[in-house]
């Protein structure tokens, strides 16, 4: 998971301009804070409802997120060029 952050990361600070790349790689980590303070509450919400849901839910949230992911992947820069 730390290594994943890291790539994350990387690519938030590749595609950010020196101005504003202190607060693109201040946000990344509220959102995630934000996620496991939240996260653990809506998934106890869904299970009083059925245990199967967060776990269906997961899985509709997991496809999505990568099927965004591939559509935005040529807008993003993964590494440095160097040739300059």
């Amino acid at each position: 998971m730390v290594s994943l952050l890291q790539f994350i990361e990387s690519i938030l600070s590749l595609n950010s301009n020196q101005q504003e790349q202190g607060e693109v790689l201040g946000i990344n980590p509220s959102y995630l804070s934000m996620s496991n303070a939240f996260g653990p509450f809506i998934s106890g919400l869904l299970v009083s409802l059925g245990y199967k849901l967060p776990l269906w839910l997961t899985g509709v949230l997991t496809i999505a997120t990568a099927w965004f992911a591939l559509n935005l992947k040529s807008e993003f820069k993964c590494y440095k060029n160097l040739s300059k």
